[in-house]
């Protein structure tokens, strides 16, 4: 341990925060010394970029004994419109103690949510007349979290209606991944050899968008038109369909 009183940062919340916000800050000093501290520590916070301005950056704690640690809250910071996501700040502490100074930091990282389409899972084909799950995957690339989203799915073939449009993904955590799931109804008359263009929309608070699409289709189709010219019922022939997609053979 160090001689006498050492004020230093601990831990502090949030660590990632959002582009424009207002943010309140609560920072947890530790006395890593091995004396008491005597009387009251006031602290200060700053910061060098002008990117970041601390609207509240004075706070204080009473006597701190080793090994002690207290959260002092009410700080609060707004970083501007604009910054890149995942720009990080550091924010500086300076806590003073009658004639004891301590200097601290604390690194954030400012955000924005950044949707993105993954992509599209089907059943890899279709049955005229029945109804399929297909699975529009979006995951969200920044540093922040996205807040009420929404997907919606479309079409503009005349072989499929929807049993719903809509799908509410909610939240998506930085890193995190939405996965919405739609019913698609398939038309008795569709044509077993239809591709079937899909399209998908993620909204989320603060104008954010995804986009993407997808196709609906049989993953395998194999037409032969054969003819017997010599009529002798192919003399005991066979033909033998073989495919490259885990379809059994056929004669």
């Amino acid at each position: 341990a160090l001689e006498g009183p050492y004020v230093c940062v601990d831990s502090f919340t949030p660590a990632n925060v959002h582009v424009g916000d207002e943010t309140s800050m609560s920072i947890t000093f530790k006395n890593v010394g091995t004396a008491a501290t005597g009387g009251t520590t006031n602290v200060t916070l700053s910061c060098d970029d002008s990117n970041l301005t601390i609207l509240n950056g004075t706070g204080s704690f009473d006597n701190l004994t080793p090994e002690a640690t207290v959260s002092v809250n009410g700080f609060s910071y707004r970083v501007a419109e604009g910054v890149a996501d995942g720009t990080r700040f550091t924010i500086n502490t300076l806590a003073v103690c009658g004639s004891n100074t301590w200097e601290g930091k604390a690194i954030i990282t400012a955000g924005e949510a950044v949707l993105q389409f993954a992509s599209c899972t089907t059943p890899g084909g279709f049955v005229p007349g029945e109804t399929v799950t297909v699975i529009a995957n979006f995951k969200n690339a920044g540093h922040y979290r996205a807040t009420n989203a929404i997907a919606r799915i479309s079409s503009a073939s005349p072989y499929v209606t929807f049993e719903s449009t809509e799908y509410e993904a909610g939240s998506i955590d930085p890193n995190g991944e939405a996965q919405c799931v739609f019913n698609v109804n398939i038309a008795a008359n569709c044509p077993e050899t239809e591709a079937i263009p899909l399209n998908f929309v993620l909204n989320a608070d603060g104008g954010l968008v995804a986009e993407g699409s997808g196709t609906l289709k049989n993953s395998c189709n194999v037409i032969f038109e054969l003819s017997d010219t010599y009529g002798d019922g192919w003399n005991g022939a066979s033909l033998t369909m073989s495919f490259n997609d885990s379809t059994p053979s056929q004669h």
